[in-house]
C-alpha cells in the first residue's frame, strides 16, 4: 500500500519499514510498510507465520519493533492504548449498579 504525504498525516496506524526479529533466525515483520485511515476496515491475511499477529500486537504496544516506524493516532501505540483506556472509564461511577447503567449507556450511545 502506498501513501503520499497528505494521507499519512490522516492515518490512524502508520507502519513504515517496520522489522520485527526473534532471535537470528526469525523475522516476523521484514520491511512491512501500511497505513489504516479512520475509519477504514482493513483484514491482515497470510499464512501461519507470516507476521499477522506480530503486526496486531506491535499495533497495541505489546510488543516493540527491532526497527522501523509505528504510530498509532499521531503518537506511540502505548500512548493510544493509555488514552483509549482512560477515556473508557472516565465518568464510570465506582458504585456496581451505577457503573452498569453507565457503561450500557455509553456503549448505546456508540451503536
Amino acid at each position: 500500500m502506498t501513501t503520499n504525504q497528505s494521507q499519512a498525516s490522516e492515518a490512524a496506524v502508520v507502519f513504515r519499514d517496520v522489522v520485527k526479529v526473534y532471535h537470528p533466525d526469525v523475522r516476523a515483520l521484514d520491511g512491512v510498510s501500511f497505513d489504516i485511515r479512520r475509519g477504514e476496515t482493513v483484514a491482515l491475511l497470510g499464512p501461519n507465520g507470516a507476521g499477522k499477529s506480530t503486526a496486531i500486537d506491535t499495533m497495541l504496544g505489546l510488543r516493540t519493533q527491532s526497527s522501523g516506524e509505528v504510530r498509532v493516532l499521531g503518537g506511540s501505540p502505548a500512548a493510544a492504548v493509555h488514552t483509549s483506556r482512560r477515556r473508557a472509564v472516565r465518568g464510570v461511577s465506582h458504585h456496581p449498579r451505577r457503573a452498569a447503567c453507565s457503561v450500557s449507556a455509553r456503549v448505546a450511545r456508540r451503536i
